[in-house]
């Protein structure tokens, strides 16, 4: 490729990345030994727009190495700096989704213009801000986040729809995550069931037992079936008393007749036997003379 070009050396490099670190090497190569004469290897920390300005300082190397550092250009790379701290201390820090380190953390040689700053810690509400860093400025950031507490709901009877500032969001038993401080409406609603409504601050973990009530219209169709389902049931006891009333009647008349029966028998065999025993006890007259 050299020799078709007609020249003497040409450059041969790669960029490479590791997190928020780009490294440029750089290959200066002779066309007629195909031999490496040098190399150069540089480091940036930033962003990927920043190499700009590196590859001036590479050219300015690579240019001095070939000419003997006859001419020899400084180029300055301006950047800028971040100091960050958050509450919790060692909370995790990230600068456009890499981690830099725990709170507190500082970081130069930033390259200008937008960065997104995200802070996270375990039972915290991560927190994510856009920054802007200037150059041969120091930008500084101060974050407190959040604690994180569990709300649970449940309601007798179960199944009754769970609302967030008028949100649907779930139905009882519910569980869920919430911030400290945070300010919300918690209403429960359930067919024939009055609402049940609530206004809460968080400050520690939150847990709602409620005991739902009838709706005044459903508890008076509820009483009125009540006392239609006593009516019929007095209804077929009153008629279940006939019955047996009917059947009782009719018992004592056979009974009654059985008796008057085997009481007129009883006296006529008793008036028998008592007109035999008179005739029997009577002396017979002595006869004539």
């Amino acid at each position: 490729m050299g020799k078709l070009l007609n020249v003497q050396r040409i450059i041969s490099g790669s960029i490479g990345q590791v997190g928020k670190i780009y490294t440029v090497d750089i290959s200066l190569i002779d066309i007629q030994t195909s031999r490496i004469e040098d190399s150069f290897i540089f480091d940036h920390a930033g962003e990927i727009g920043g190499l700009v300005k590196m590859m001036e300082i590479v050219a300015n190397d690579i240019a001095n190495k070939v000419t003997g550092g006859q001419e020899q250009v400084e180029v300055a790379i301006k950047t800028g700096s971040i100091s960050i701290e958050a509450d919790p201390r060692k909370a995790e820090v990230y600068l456009d989704n890499n981690l830099i380190g725990n709170a507190p953390v500082s970081l130069k040689e930033v390259s200008p213009g937008s960065h997104t700053v995200k802070i996270s810690a375990k039972g915290y509400d991560p927190e994510e801000k856009e920054i802007v860093i200037n150059e041969n400025k120091e930008t500084k950031l101060k974050v407190e986040l959040k604690k994180l507490y569990k709300l649970s709901v449940s309601s007798t009877p179960t199944g009754a729809k769970v609302l967030i500032n008028n949100k649907e969001a779930g139905q009882t038993p519910y569980t869920t995550t919430i911030k400290e401080d945070m300010q919300f409406d918690l209403k429960l609603s359930l067919g024939n069931y009055k609402e049940w409504t609530k206004r809460i601050k968080v400050k520690d973990n939150i847990d709602v037992n409620e005991k739902l009530k009838y709706t005044d219209a459903y508890k008076d169709q509820l009483e009125k079936q009540a006392r239609l389902a006593a009516e019929q049931k007095k209804q077929e006891e009153n008629k279940t008393e006939d019955k047996e009333i009917k059947k009782g009647s009719s018992k004592w008349y056979w009974i009654g007749g059985a008796v008057a029966v085997i009481g007129g028998v009883t006296y006529y065999f008793l008036s028998q036997g008592d007109e035999s025993s008179s005739d029997e006890g009577m002396p017979t007259p002595p006869g004539r003379p």
